[in-house]
């Protein structure tokens, strides 16, 4: 098995450079740089990677723990910007759905909020105009973003993993926040491969469900099925990483999400929500002629 996964290894790596070399010449220069950063990523973290990655797979509960110890700070960083690397690459190759379907939900959008314009002559314009602004802030917010993925999901994983190690202390672990972070990096990395698609294709046929351009298909809901597995899969990974139980990793990842999800959801209640309203009320008011 050690060989094959090193043949396996030394295949993904030559394979990613090609790929990457492929993209360049075609002047896909984003995906490009995602596929070689992958592959460097691979080089640099050496062989044990994918074998590793195998183990946190397949045997999480006795592995996981054990490999957390074991790998260094360095380490568990670089394995979850090669999760990022591969997250932005499906970002970008969506790039086009998401946006396409971004599109027909800003036209829905502004649709209904002008069909009861007083105005025909002008309805036309602030159409356009309505649309074309929604997505400009969706390009800012999206499209402009995804070179920093990868650095946005180090982050996110930085951030999370010290909020669970500081909930297993609530619970009376001592584990270190290194093997805590090293835990979590599996479960990062293994989400972005495995999930990120169906997740970021998920937002685009989220958009165009709104539009009521299509209907719920089956990549959405394999994606569903595997974000819920990747969800037990998490607090496997916090219970190992913070040697606390499954029970008490779920009440850490419930602390987690009230505390956000909550600051979430005030933050569209009272900020994103009232400033969408102001947008659409302007156009509804406005008077191109003057």
């Amino acid at each position: 098995m050690a060989l094959f996964l090193r043949g396996l290894w030394f295949l993904f790596w030559i394979g990613l450079g090609i790929v990457a070399i492929v993209l360049f010449v075609k002047g896909i220069v984003l995906a490009g740089v995602f596929v070689g950063g992958a592959a460097l990523c691979l080089l640099v973290l050496g062989e044990a990677t994918l074998r590793n990655l195998f183990d946190a797979l397949f045997t999480p509960s006795y592995s996981l723990r054990t490999m957390a110890r074991d790998d260094s700070f360095a380490f568990s960083l670089l394995l979850t910007f090669l999760g990022g690397l591969v997250l932005g690459f499906y970002a970008q190759i969506l790039n086009s759905f998401v946006n396409s379907s971004f599109a027909s939900y800003a036209e829905h959008t502004i649709g209904d909020a002008l069909m009861a314009y007083s105005n025909p002559v002008y309805k036309d314009v602030l159409f356009q105009d309505g649309v074309i602004r929604m997505k400009d802030t969706f390009d800012l917010i999206f499209t402009n973003n995804i070179v920093w993925l990868p650095v946005a999901w180090v982050a996110f994983w930085l951030v999370l993993g010290v909020l669970y190690w500081l909930g297993g202390r609530l619970f009376g672990s001592t584990t270190d926040l290194q093997v805590a972070l090293g835990a979590l990096a599996y479960w990062a990395t293994l989400f972005a491969v495995i999930v990120g698609y169906f997740v970021i294709h998920g937002i685009g046929a989220g958009f165009s469900m709104a539009a009521g351009v299509s209907a719920l298909g089956i990549v959405e809901m394999i994606g569903a099925l595997l974000f819920l597995i990747s969800l037990f899969y998490l607090f496997i990974s916090i219970s190992q990483g913070m040697e606390v139980t499954m029970v008490q990793a779920v009440v850490i990842f419930i602390i987690w999400l009230v505390v956000f999800g909550g600051a979430a959801v005030g933050l569209y209640i009272y900020k994103a929500s009232p400033a969408f309203g102001e947008f659409l009320q302007e156009l509804q008011s406005t008077n191109p002629a003057g």
